[in-house]
């Protein structure tokens, strides 16, 4: 991102011309190993840019995540191009039901945001840097003051100068201004392919994500691309499920055989993941029960009607294990059943629910709430581990892989996975929800129960503040 920076003289830099393609001029030197430009503006002020790689500016604040799992997978790719006539591959999506955005900072992104909102939307546009007229003058649908506006507007998008986790907070009311840029320009950075020579998107799953993560991630990209007339489809054999269990319990299309560098979107590494959580909240996930096989289905309601009957029964899902080893953070960043305990028996004193659902993934946490709560709790059989067996591997799935040999650990996966779906729905059939910090479990477990729980809280937010 190149920022606007004060004009300076003692340091001489390469000289540019202020003009509608004076960001694109510097990132062409961006792409040489320059870092900064003098800017001179014949009908106003000189100034110059400054340039920071996006995850190094997020990186700074202290909001961004620290685990270490974001050392490998960042959050925001560099744009070193990208075309601002180029509409069939942008979305705006972000800005569904807005009315007005309120930008903090004038910088080489929110400029760019801002000529696209006025070209393709009627939104009003406030900056409170009075340097926008430098670039776009004012007018009756963008203005400058520095009065904060109303957060509690639910028409009102605040882009801010600092990182923020909308995606994971839920909140796109507000949004940093990378991310702003980003679901824009998302699609032009993943391809230079012509729209209408697209025909498939090809998600290579990284092997260390689970199934609920692959399932979110699949319908959200699903969602996006279906806008453009693009088929989503996972690699065959890029995920560490076997291909025909994908497609037997779930309706996740493999890639087929004509798929190729000319009419195909690859999305590789983190980004089958973590795309799909900047493309917005119009593609909010949809995956539900419906999209389940239907004998699936219908044996998860079986089981379920048999387990839980008509007991009121509070659901619990404490997530540990890698999570723990992992050192996830923010509100992923898991929270010890000791301080659990606690708010899970004050909500069943206060509500006087049957008995406790609980799913969990992590032996120690199991025997500690067995030791709490004795047989008002129940658990469907899961593989479970402690983080004592961890002391090597930072995933669960790295120690499955050390446990199983080739023949066992397919076998293991499909009973693993079916009875993590079990487990979920369950979940979702209770009449309240707990759930010690935010995970692929969680969120599929709101899917499952479409708005039905009585109570929810997050363990994570409450106790630590996420």
């Amino acid at each position: 991102m190149l920022q606007i920076m004060p004009y300076s003289g003692a340091i001489n830099f390469r000289k540019l011309i202020h003009g509608p393609r004076v960001f694109h001029d510097a990132l062409e030197g961006v792409l040489k190993g320059e870092k900064n430009f003098q800017v001179i503006n014949p009908d106003g002020e000189d100034y110059c840019l400054h340039y920071t790689e996006n995850i190094l500016w997020a990186k700074q604040f202290d909001s961004y995540p620290k685990a270490d799992f974001m050392e490998d997978h960042p959050f925001y790719p560099p744009y070193y191009k990208y075309d601002e006539e180029d509409a069939s591959k942008m979305s705006f999506d972000l800005f569904s039901g807005m009315k007005k955005v309120w930008f903090k900072e004038a910088n080489e992104y929110t400029i760019t945001v801002a000529r696209l909102l006025l070209a393709h939307t009627d939104m009003s546009i406030v900056f409170a840097d009075d340097r926008i007229k430098m670039f776009i003058p004012e007018s009756d649908r963008l203005s400058v003051s520095d009065k904060e506006p109303d957060a509690g507007d639910p028409t009102l998008m605040r882009v801010t100068n600092v990182f923020y986790y909308a995606p994971i907070l839920n909140d796109f009311n507000q949004v940093d201004q990378i991310y702003c840029f980003h679901h824009i320009f998302l699609f032009q950075w993943l391809t230079d392919l012509p729209v209408e020579q697209i025909k498939y998107a090809k998600i290579c799953m990284p092997k260390f994500e689970g199934i609920g993560s692959i399932l979110d991630s699949y319908t959200r990209l699903k969602k996006f691309f279906d806008r453009f007339g693009v088929r989503t489809t996972i690699e065959p054999h890029s995920s560490r499920y076997p291909d025909d269990m994908l497609q037997r319990y779930f309706d996740i299309p493999l890639t087929p055989k004509d798929s190729d560098d000319t009419n195909t979107v690859y999305i590789v590494n983190f980004f089958g993941t973590w795309t799909a959580r900047v493309v917005g909240k119009a593609t909010e996930a949809v995956y539900d029960t419906d999209s389940l096989n239907p004998a699936f289905r219908k044996e998860m309601e079986e089981y379920a009607d048999a387990v839980l009957g008509n007991k009121r029964m509070l659901g619990v899902l404490l997530r540990g294990s890698d999570y723990f080893t992992a050192n996830m953070q923010g509100l992923s960043k898991p929270v010890g059943v000791e301080l659990s305990i606690p708010v899970i028996r004050q909500w069943m004193e206060e509500d006087g629910y049957d008995g406790i659902f609980l799913a969990t993934e992590d032996e120690d946490m199991l025997s500690a709430m067995k030791e709490a709560f004795g047989n008002t709790m129940i658990a469907v059989s899961q593989e479970r581990y402690s983080v004592h067996r961890m002391e090597n591997v930072k995933t669960i799935a790295e120690l499955e892989k050390e446990t199983y040999d080739r023949d066992e650990y397919d076998e293991h996966l499909v009973d693993v996975t079916v009875n993590y779906f079990y487990a979920v729905y369950l979940l979702s059939r209770c009449e309240s929800f707990i759930y010690s910090n935010s995970c692929g479990g969680e969120r599929l477990t709101r899917v499952f129960n479409r708005g039905r729980f009585k109570k929810e809280l997050c363990i994570n937010q409450t106790i630590i503040g996420g």
